[in-house]
């Protein structure tokens, strides 16, 4: 592990395996298949796809400053973002949703997910505070709850998710393209679509070493993008 890559300081040494690395790279006006046909499936760690494409939506919930917003685009080391996710279509009958609390201290994240029972949900016929009873109505946890009392709905956002993993086992890669975001205040009837790719590196901090391995090959350049400022971005 590169000890000087990051600052350790903030997370016990005996907690750092239970986060991992997520390296970005992001990719302009270039074609899906191109992508993981380069920069891929000719990887000299001999990646391979390991599930069928599927469809990843999220609502985005922030404080009344947009707090996780603004400590992502200063650059704030230790932050975090809280986010419903589920998979499958954007609207009708939800399955399996979680709601995840994403820490991040420096480049390493960790993921917090409490499972909600499946429900139908049309965000087109839900005003902005009704959906945030919707969400607060079906949260168990006392600790969350507290948390999530400080929190709105601030983002929807969806995108088509491939992923793949490394010959060894150890380096999972995920691409993320067809992202469009909404503006919870007036749901859907309004989207705004990202032609951009994201290109995602994950594996633990003990494997860090021979991550350069994989990323020189990429021909694009590590960058800190986020699919939550972006959306935030193009809407307000």
């Amino acid at each position: 592990m590169k000890k000087n890559d990051i600052e350790y300081s903030n997370i016990d040494i005996q907690c750092i395996e239970n986060y991992r690395f997520e390296r970005k790279f992001l990719y302009e006006d270039q074609h899906l298949d191109d992508v993981i046909s380069t920069e891929i499936l000719l990887n000299p760690c001999l990646f391979k796809e390991i599930y069928s494409k599927r469809k990843v939506n999220n609502i985005y919930f922030d404080d009344s400053d947009f707090s996780s917003f603004k400590s992502n685009v200063a650059g704030i080391e230790s932050r975090k973002k809280f986010r419903l996710r589920w998979y499958g279509n954007e609207l009708g009958f939800i399955r399996d949703p979680t709601f995840e609390i994403k820490k991040k201290i420096g480049l390493l994240n960790k993921k917090f997910g409490y499972s909600f029972k499946s429900f139908q949900l049309d965000t087109r016929k839900l005003t902005y505070d009704q959906i945030y009873n919707f969400i607060s109505d079906r949260i168990t946890d006392r600790k969350l709850s507290l948390q999530f009392q400080l929190l709105s709905p601030s983002l929807f956002n969806s995108y088509e998710r491939s992923y793949f993993i490394s010959a060894c086992g150890k380096y999972r890669i995920t691409i993320d393209d067809q992202m469009t975001f909404w503006d919870p205040r007036i749901g859907y009837s309004e989207e705004f679509c990202s032609p951009k790719l994201v290109l995602e590196l994950k594996y633990k901090p003990r494997d860090d070493d021979n991550a350069n391995i994989i990323t020189q090959s990429f021909n694009s350049r590590l960058t800190k993008n986020s699919k939550y400022v972006l959306g935030c971005e193009l809407i307000y």
